[in-house]
């Protein structure tokens, strides 16, 4: 593929990949774009809040530009502007104690809690005594658009993962296409995979982490990073390249973990449309294979919040697994009553249809 295949196939779906709030059509509650999270433990030591702040600064040195507001704060949040003084007062508070309390930010290029923002970047890190207790994650996010890596721009965005995974040393990390979503995105779900389920190239990524990914990757898409604890159950960085055997691949050796770009660019893999992504799906097989082997190897591990609809977790799992080989595309999710809203260009199957 190229960039004029990539953003050939992109514009002739885009309108299946925007939706509107029905109560407010100005306000978009789900779209499609660039998305990347970051899983880290101990991000609450003194070092760990440290490298969230330098995470953030490189995010701004990169996009500050489009950022226009954000909030602070886990339980009491505090919104405000984005400007070089309020850019000055936020690491201040991202470096804070953290053992004792957890830790919530945003910047975005929308203001508001409604409305999916073009440019974000988002985190959030749990107390640490959460964190001893319970096993709790901190999970980084950022959102682009898919403009970020077309005309040149491509460098840039590997660029900027290569340096938050350095930076951050995650635990494991994912970037390319995905769904995004506003800061309410429960209410909204039940589209977004819907989204998903019908372009099986897209990721989908919550705000928060969850115990279980501590015992293996929860996401994987164009880029996908493993620490090099993993790594390592999977043979050396030369038998990890030989294994892959493709040049479209690129692995990329980290001091603390590995890289892994599947293409030179991403793909949508539209369900009944598009052939299946042989080489993504040949740079998933080897995290996978140990884990089904029961050789010790990367285990996968989805986590469905308490109280979802069984449909919901079947659907979370037909979607992390969608690059295995051998998976099948999920069947349509059930109803939930959840948000309802309409697509760009035409009536996104509401409620009442989504059965």
């Amino acid at each position: 593929m190229n960039e004029k295949l990539f953003v050939d196939a992109f514009e002739r779906w885009r309108e299946d990949f925007v939706y509107y709030d029905e109560l407010d059509e100005e306000a978009v509650v789900i779209n499609v774009g660039l998305v990347a999270a970051f899983h880290i433990t101990k991000a609450y030591t003194p070092e760990g809040r440290q490298r969230i702040v330098q995470a953030v600064d490189i995010f701004c040195r990169h996009h500050g530009a489009h950022l226009k507001w954000g909030y602070i704060g886990a339980d009491d949040l505090q919104v405000h502007d984005y400007s070089a003084q309020n850019a000055k007062v936020t690491p201040a508070y991202l470096a804070g104690d953290g053992f004792a309390e957890p830790l919530a930010f945003r910047w975005a290029s929308a203001e508001g809690f409604a409305t999916v923002p073009d440019y974000m970047i988002d985190g959030y890190s749990p107390a640490g005594w959460m964190e001893d207790i319970h096993g709790s994650l901190t999970t980084l996010r950022f959102y682009l658009p898919v403009e970020e890596i077309l005309e040149g721009r491509k460098a840039r965005f590997d660029e900027l993962l290569n340096e938050m995974c350095r930076l951050l040393e995650p635990l494991h990390a994912a970037a390319g296409l995905g769904v995004q979503h506003t800061y309410q995105w429960e209410d909204f779900q039940h589209i977004e995979f819907e989204v998903a389920n019908a372009y099986q190239g897209l990721d989908i990524v919550r705000p928060r982490g969850h115990p279980g990914w501590r015992a293996g990757y929860s996401n994987l898409n164009w880029y996908s990073y493993l620490n090099g604890a993993w790594v390592r159950k999977l043979g050396t960085h030369d038998e990890l390249s030989k294994a892959l055997n493709d040049t479209r691949i690129g692995v990329h050796a980290l001091p603390s973990g590995t890289l892994i770009r599947a293409g030179d660019w991403p793909v949508l893999w539209k369900v009944g449309v598009d052939e299946r992504p042989e080489h993504i799906c040949e740079s998933q097989r080897d995290y996978q294979v140990p884990a089904s082997s029961g050789s010790g190897g990367v285990a996968l591990w989805l986590h469905c919040r308490g109280g979802a609809d069984e449909s919901v977790f079947e659907q979370r799992l037909a979607q992390a697994l969608r690059f295995a080989v051998g998976s099948r595309a999920p069947r349509d999710p059930a109803s939930i009553p959840l948000g309802i809203a309409s697509r760009a260009g035409g009536n996104c199957p509401q409620q009442e249809a989504v059965g």
